[in-house]
């Protein structure tokens, strides 16, 4: 018994089934790739923006609710002293309800730096990288806003927030 042309036709595929089966198939993986590829790439620069977002978010926040020995920030201040402001740096120091020292928040725009120096303590740094910072007091409140400006590779995020903070006394 041996095997006719007739059945022998159905036993596997041909050339040509195969070349198309692995055309079909290269197609299916390039997409795949690329899709890949375009949502590392929007993974990156949505990274970069959060982290520009986190960094300014903290400071601020770390003014207003304090940090470290200071836990109240300037949420409990009782007073407040701008000594210098413009776009290069400004010092506030800050004083309890009790009229105690409670610290000095600093920014500086040549190291980059938003800071806070306890009383009597040393100076710990809140955010960095931050491009600009303005703070201005108005009668019983201050307002500070941070710029920070980041970038990672190709990708840049600039984020601004600001706050107020009003005296409670």
């Amino acid at each position: 018994m041996t095997p006719t042309l007739q059945s022998r036709q159905g036993a596997g595929f041909t050339i040509i089934e195969m070349l198309i089966a692995s055309f079909l198939s290269m197609v299916v993986l390039a997409s795949a790739w690329s899709l890949f590829i375009s949502y590392q790439q929007i993974w990156r620069e949505t990274s970069v923006h959060v982290e520009a977002n986190r960094i300014a978010a903290l400071g601020l926040n770390r003014i207003v609710y304090g940090v470290g020995s200071a836990p109240c920030g300037l949420r409990g201040a009782g007073d407040a002293v701008l000594t210098s402001s413009g776009t290069n740096g400004w010092t506030l120091t800050y004083s309890d309800r009790s009229n105690n020292p409670a610290g000095t928040f600093r920014f500086r725009g040549d190291a980059r730096t938003l800071t806070y120096t306890p009383p009597s303590g040393t100076e710990q740094v809140l955010a960095q990288p931050v491009s600009r910072s303005l703070a201005t007091i108005q009668s019983n409140a201050l307002t500070v806003s941070v710029e920070v400006d980041l970038t990672q590779g190709r990708f840049s995020s600039t984020r601004e927030l600001s706050t107020t903070v009003r005296w409670r006394n």
